[in-house]
């Protein structure tokens, strides 16, 4: 197996694709010497850095550079960025696909890179220095191969994630493959340069625009006069004289300001089929004279972007307002959409360069407001079209899947994707259409694109878009989608068709969702018992895969730390992917977040503290105490200095940047449990010893004690000037850390208690519940519901997240608790039997001593109660019907009861054979079929006539079964897991045609209807299946066959389950039971 193809990767990203053209010869020769010395040099410098601003020639030069590198037999792999494509701008495709290229080029590096996929089959899915480190660092390390690698437009990603993330961890491993060479090129943008910084990294850079002008300059002419002689001679017939004059090319080289890109855009213009050439190079050379780039609308590239402009249209009416309307239209919508609009992948209508669109969308560089295209206008117009053709083309099961299957197990997804998605899919009016017509349809298809993060992200920017619309009926429909997107996040990203088999049946059952989609909901599997009328506060639950000690979020919010004895993960708060993985070889005891979340820091047994990069992984830095067990770890506000308490009674302060200690204090009798900071220059500090002391830093004393306790002070936690101090005895006090004078105090048993971040509130939590105390009123003003262990709360005490098992937990602290499911008694008496109705709203119930119950699921009423001894249940489309026992002295008779479900009330009573066992109705409602201990019959509804009658050979056991097929035209009898099934053919028919078929009894012959046997054809389906269970995770309830058909949220997963007549019996670690009622076979 080609192990190496499973990589994902960019497709046309190499530098062999055809998408960038070289220079010129004899033009960049320097640069390229320089670069190509770079390349044969044995030097410490590893990384070559090619910077400039837009449009100075760098993925050219990249591109001629790769192509010399290849011939020389130097380039390993090529990756050209290109924020028109979305695998080539996507920052997790880039190692995939340099190790795919590679693969190629070494036999030695495919063998090494197979047995490593092979062992991680998801690499694909890693963080980025996890990625580097298995596709590229170890198979480099293993062949000792030697390689160029070239990277170019690195500026051009998404900024899902950051760029510097990548030369992070570029960082990390340079120095473990020394043999292997890196040429990236980019734009000089913070987000860049401030990877590019790194010391590890040890760059070697080239700003292009330091180049010597002259030398620019004479490389722009000979690439200008070389294109436009070019052009001469393709047209010779429509130019006379000399054309180019040199005074033509002398007032082009100026114009172009040392940038490549005016050049090429300046001959493009000159060069097209729709106007002469001659003409289109005087609207040029007229233009002002101009020498500076991007000058504000006024000079340089921007004149000659207007003028362009101004000549592509000049026979049109530019004062048209239709004209303007379809020029903005079609223009904005190549400038600002995501994806290239073309449907082919190898030519799509795209911008030549992002200069123009820098250009054309700031409205102080294009001056001329008949083609300014405003951004915000545009994009809302594009989300409106958006919506309008997903209104239209969206649809259940969009892709023809079959049912439960699994994205990964679809082998022609990608066709499918092609051929039924494609690339093209009053405002409140059409957010409220689509939500309730196309909500689904929509996640369907984001699943099957792999990108069902997407969801969680839009359904937020549409709030944000909408803030100020009175629609809050709209804003609470959002809410509920986005409930639904997170309850099930984890199963619908397996599995598109998921979407109806499982995530609709756990919402609740008022969920806005659930009753705009409840005629979408596959009604195959039932839930009894599992969710609620209404969402809870648990917003999300995403697997940890360990059992967390302790969690904390990050400054900003959107990460949140757990840890464990020797390890930390991070992970996104809402998509719950993990973003990065920490090791320690001893005790961690304490974490904690920088200001700006780039880094964290552990407190470990050993004495030490560790700093590690959020972004990539990798250990930052190292400080070493004076103490044998660091306890506390705290950065201060302006995230430069981090301060750390030990099991001495030490406090030690390091500034980050250069790792030194600035402040040491031994003023502590016994060990520092909490520090917190008080702005930048005071620490505060709590002790075993009881007291809570105030350091100031820049004066390396302790200004004062704040507070005495007989017990240790286990937390802290400032904010705004008040300090809240937690001590062993359960007590928890604000402080004013000015006056000292106590605020408030609480001795409640609380699990977690924290400030507010204007510390005007207190947010506390018990163990199954919350609430947030007003500090100015001294009342509790919201309370909200939750479980787990290990609560925290985000800084802005909008979430609260708990440690559930090997899962964590957040919670939305705005939300009410959960209101149980209304058939909770059920669950607790044992359950005989269980019989459903075709459609799913109705379920019935058997109890000891042939009790039945009739639960209708979708209003959680109880029908039919009867009292009566009742032997059989049947259900078709509009009836129930019950097999009645009635005793009368020695004797007992049998009848059975139609009753009318829509309408709840008795539509026609049947007397049958007093040893009848079991029936069952059409799904038609016109017939009945009853089962005794030795013969079937079949009934008319309207008549009550027997149409048919069968001596069944043996007697039947009280387990015996009878059902009609879904189109009525035969019946099985099933006993012992054994069935036998009957064709339903008229007498007259079959005596006509098979006179051998006759019938004991005279009566018998006379029925207008006869039993004829249907021979089994012998298959694997007698082979022995399984009975329904849940995988060894818990996460999917599994069928006979081993197909899953139900997704399990990790909160409802089974401690214990059991399969019980025909449900399955679920009791999760919370004590909840619920049962799940599989389809019937």
């Amino acid at each position: 197996m080609r192990w190496w193809l499973m990589l994902p990767r960019a497709v046309r990203a190499g530098y062999s694709s055809g998408n960038h053209k070289p220079c010129l010869n004899g033009t960049r020769e320097g640069v390229l010497c320089d670069i190509e010395a770079w390349e044969a040099g044995k030097i410490n410098e590893l990384v070559y850095w090619l910077k400039g601003v837009a449009g100075c020639g760098k993925s050219t030069i990249a591109q001629t550079f790769a192509e010399r590198s290849a011939a020389h037999g130097n380039l390993g792999a090529s990756f050209f960025c290109s924020r028109d494509y979305p695998d080539r701008r996507n920052l997790h495709l880039i190692f995939p696909t340099l190790a795919y290229h590679l693969a190629y080029f070494s036999a030695n590096f495919k063998t090494a890179l197979v047995s490593i996929i092979r062992a991680n089959p998801d690499v694909q899915h890693d963080a980025l220095h996890i990625q580097l480190e298995k596709l590229l660092v170890r198979p480099f390390k293993q062949t000792g191969l030697s390689a160029t690698i070239v990277v170019d437009a690195l500026d051009e990603c998404e900024d899902r994630e950051p760029v510097s993330e990548f030369l992070s961890a570029l960082a990390a491993h340079i120095d473990t493959i020394p043999a292997v060479k890196f040429f990236i090129t980019g734009r000089p943008e913070d987000r860049i340069r401030s990877g590019f910084k790194l010391p590890s990294l040890r760059t070697k850079e080239l700003p292009l625009h330091d180049v010597e002008s002259a030398i620019v300059d004479s490389d722009i002419k000979s690439f200008v006069k070389t294109r436009l002689d070019e052009v001469a001679a393709r047209r010779r017939q429509s130019i006379s004289g000399q054309w180019p004059s040199d005074r033509d090319i002398a007032t082009i080289l100026k114009k172009t300001a040392g940038l490549f890109i005016i050049a090429s855009v300046i001959v493009r213009f000159i060069d097209s089929p729709y106007a002469s050439p001659q003409k289109r190079l005087k609207l040029i050379v007229d233009l002002p004279d101009s020498t500076i780039y991007e000058g504000k609308g006024k000079s340089g590239v921007d004149v000659v972007y207007h003028q362009i402009l101004s000549g592509s249209f000049e026979d049109a009416d530019e004062n048209d307002p239709d004209f303007l309307g379809q020029l903005h239209l079609v223009v904005g919508s190549i400038v600002l959409a995501l994806n290239p609009l073309s449907q082919s992948a190898s030519d799509p209508i795209r911008i030549l360069h992002k200069s123009f669109a820098d250009f054309i969308t700031d409205q102080q560089r294009c001056l001329d407001g008949r083609y300014l295209i405003n951004a915000l206008t545009h994009n809302s117009e594009l989300g409106v079209r958006c919506l309008k053709l997903m209104k239209m083309k969206l649809m259940k099961n969009i892709c023809r899947l079959p049912p439960y299957v699994m994205n990964d197990d679809v082998k022609d997804l990608p066709a499918r994707r092609e051929r039924y998605i494609g690339s093209a899919l009053s405002i409140i009016k059409l957010v409220r259409d689509f939500l309730a017509q196309h909500l689904l349809s929509w996640l369907e298809v984001l699943s099957i694109e792999d990108i069902y993060y997407v969801a969680i992200y839009s359904l937020r920017d549409l709030v944000l878009w909408l803030n100020n619309s009175p629609a809050q009926d709209l804003l609470d429909l959002i809410d509920d989608c986005e409930r639904f997107v997170l309850r099930s996040f984890d199963g619908i990203k397996q599995s598109a068709m998921h979407i109806y088999h499982s995530a609709l049946s756990w919402a609740p059952t008022t969920s806005r969702t659930r009753i705009l989609y409840e005629h979408e909901l596959v009604h195959e599997t039932k839930l009894l018992n599992a969710v609620g009328t209404t969402w809870d506060a648990c917003i999300r639950i995403f697997p940890v895969g360990e059992k967390a000690r302790a969690i904390v979020f990050s400054q900003k919010g959107p990460l949140i730390a757990a840890r464990g004895s020797f390890w930390v993960k991070i992970f996104d708060t809402m998509t719950g992917a993990n973003r990065a993985t920490f090791h320690e070889d001893t005790l961690i005891n304490s974490i904690t977040f920088s200001p700006d979340d780039n880094f964290l820091a552990t407190g470990i047994s050993g004495g030490t503290l560790n700093v590690w990069d959020v972004q990539t992984g990798t250990l930052f830095r190292t400080l070493k105490s004076d103490t044998q067990k660091v306890y506390a770890v705290s950065f201060s506000p302006g995230g430069n200095m981090i301060a750390a308490g030990g099991s001495n009674g030490t406090i030690q302060i390091w500034n980050i940047l250069s790792g030194g200690c600035d402040y040491k204090s031994h003023h502590h009798s016994a060990a520092v449990n909490s520090v917190c900071w008080l702005g930048d220059e005071q620490v505060v500090s709590g002790s075993s010893d009881g007291t809570v002391r105030i350091w100031n830093v820049q004066q390396t004393h302790c200004s004062s004690i704040c507070a005495r306790y007989p017990t240790r002070v286990t937390d802290l936690a400032s904010s705004r000037g008040s300090i809240l101090v937690t001590s062993a005895d359960g007590t928890r006090k604000i402080y004013d850390s000015q006056s000292g004078d106590i605020i408030h105090t609480m001795s409640e048993d609380f699990t977690c208690c924290r400030l507010s971040v204007n510390g005007d509130k207190i947010l506390v939590a018990s163990k199954n519940s919350g609430f947030i105390w007003d500090l100015t009123s001294k009342t509790k003003v919201q309370s909200f519901g939750y479980n787990g262990d290990g609560a925290m709360f985000s800084p802005d005490g909008t979430y609260v997240a708990s440690i559930y098992g090997k899962f964590l937990k957040i919670w939305k602290t705005q939300t009410g608790d959960e209101v149980q499911g209304p058939f909770t008694d059920l669950l607790n008496e044992e359950i005989d039997d269980i019989v459903c109705a075709p459609d799913g709203r109705l379920v019935a119930f058997e109890f000891k001593y042939c009790r039945w119950r009739v639960l209708d699921m979708t209003t959680s009423h109880s029908l039919f109660p009867f009292v009566d001894r009742i032997e059989s249940v049947a259900f078709s489309l509009t009836f129930v019907a019950f097999l009645r026992v009635y005793f009368n002295g020695q004797f007992n008779t049998r009848e059975v009861e139609i009753w009318n479900t829509h309408i709840p009330r008795l539509h026609r009573t049947i007397k049958v054979d007093n040893n009848v066992l079991n029936i069952a109705l059409s799904l038609d409602d016109s017939r009945l079929v009853s089962l005794s201990s030795n013969c079937v019959k079949l009934w008319d509804l309207e008549t009550n006539e027997c149409l048919a009658h069968l001596d069944y050979n043996g007697y039947l056991p009280m387990n015996g079964r009878v059902s009609f097929a879904s189109d009525g035209a035969s019946v099985s009898v099933e006993h012992d897991g054994r069935p036998n099934r009957w064709h339903i053919s008229p007498a007259s028919h079959i005596n006509r045609t098979r006179p051998f078929i006759r019938n004991n009894d005279d009566t018998k012959t006379k029925l207008g209807m006869v039993f004829v046997p249907i021979a089994e054809k012998q298959s694997n389906q007698d082979a022995p299946r399984q009975s329904y269970r849940c995988d060894k995770d818990g996460e999917w309830m599994l069928d006979q066959r081993s197909r899953r058909i139900l997704w399990i949220p990790p909160d409802e997963r089974p401690r214990e389950s059991k399969m019980h007549r025909r449900m399955v019996i679920v009791e999760t670690e919370s004590g909840k039971k619920y049962a799940v009622i599989p389809p019937s076979s």
